[in-house]
């Protein structure tokens, strides 16, 4: 039990005193979470909240003597997970690898100020919305943040470049604001004309985008092979969240892809981080982190994860489509302050291009 190794200690006090701990239980819980997260980068399983709880309001264990465990359990732990440092994955992180995902993930090209008055203007307005994206702007305004940041670092310097994004939300409508050059192309999945979501018409009049091709990426890389989308023409795919949400093979789907860009074209993916630390903490005690699928028609706007993917296995994954990761880091968009270690963070940022090819004026590395 996880009170055994703290009466072991010198400082606990072998008989109970009641009410020696003079504090609310939700004091008792904020203080928990806080030293937890503090000492061991996570929150006490509910099994422990309870026993400790118990601990701490009768007097039989001491606050002293669970601080001294805790510290205790850091020193002597495991040290943490870097992906750097994994013999895994030593053929994917050249040292300009490293360079490059620093570069991006700390990259300001797109300031805050600016994110944030067009956010305001689209989310904030008074406007109506498409249904959902009232609740879908606040949760993915961080993660669509940067996106853009992103798109507007890696598309410096082209003159009109053709983007194309797989899946539509009012957040299309920024490319138009922050990148008035781009030709926009949108697709996302068939749908009937009276769907109350997103349609042709309706993602044309928000996003002002060039062209819409609705394909069905459950069909797989097929649906794209068989669509008007035309091979080697884009230079950025934004394929944000998507992924997790298809029943279809990965290498498949990321090779077709990786077949429409240009020879110096990018390929944006996020997808959640399936080793984040709230499935790791699931993991733990034994649960099942993966949600069953949905009853019924439960599943009518496809919002379900039918896997969820590691940063290791997508490397392999994109080489075998015929990729290579240009950069890479672990997104906290999904996650509150403060952000658990970079292994641990909620999502998972992709930069890929076609192998072997060159970006422009350099070499391929």
């Amino acid at each position: 039990m996880f009170l055994s190794r703290l009466f072991s200690t010198a400082r606990i006090r072998t008989a109970p005193r009641p009410g020696a701990v003079g504090i609310e239980e939700s004091q008792i819980q904020r203080f928990l979470d806080s030293t937890f997260e503090l000492a061991l980068s996570r929150r006490p399983t509910p099994a422990e909240t309870a026993e400790l709880q118990s601990a701490l309001r009768s007097g039989a264990l001491g606050l002293g003597a669970l601080l001294d465990d805790l510290k205790a359990r850091k020193t002597n732990r495991e040290p943490d997970y870097d992906y750097r440092s994994d013999p895994d994955m030593a053929e994917f992180l050249s040292p300009l690898f490293l360079e490059r995902s620093e570069s991006l993930q700390s990259s300001e090209t797109l300031s805050r100020s600016t994110y944030d008055r067009l956010y305001r203007e689209h989310f904030e307005s008074g406007r109506e919305l498409i249904v959902g994206q009232a609740e879908y702007g606040p949760q993915h305004k961080e993660r669509f943040r940067e996106l853009f940041n992103a798109a507007v670092f890696l598309l410096q310097g082209r003159t009109a470049p053709r983007v194309l994004e797989l899946g539509t939300s009012e957040f299309s409508a920024f490319f138009r604001d922050l990148l008035p050059s781009v030709e926009l192309h949108l697709s996302d999945r068939p749908v009937p004309p009276d769907y109350i979501g997103f349609t042709e018409s309706v993602a044309r009049r928000i996003s002002g985008c060039t062209a819409y091709e609705a394909v069905d990426l459950e069909r797989g890389a097929d649906a794209i092979r068989s669509s008007n989308l035309e091979n080697g023409s884009y230079d950025l795919i934004v394929f944000t969240e998507v992924l997790e949400h298809l029943d279809i093979n990965p290498v498949e789907m990321l090779a077709a892809l990786l077949a429409l860009l240009r020879p110096n074209g990018f390929l944006y993916l996020s997808t959640p981080n399936f080793f984040r630390r709230e499935n790791r903490i699931k993991l733990a005690r034994f649960e099942n982190p993966q949600e069953v699928y949905p009853a019924a028609d439960g599943n009518w706007d496809r919002h379900h994860h039918h896997r969820e993917y590691g940063a290791k296995e997508l490397f392999h994954f994109v080489r075998r489509a015929g990729g290579r990761t240009h950069a890479f880091y672990f997104s906290s968009c999904w996650d509150t302050d403060p952000p658990p270690p970079p292994h641990e963070r909620a999502n998972m940022v992709f930069v890929i291009r076609r192998h072997g090819t060159p970006l422009v004026g350099g070499n391929p590395d």
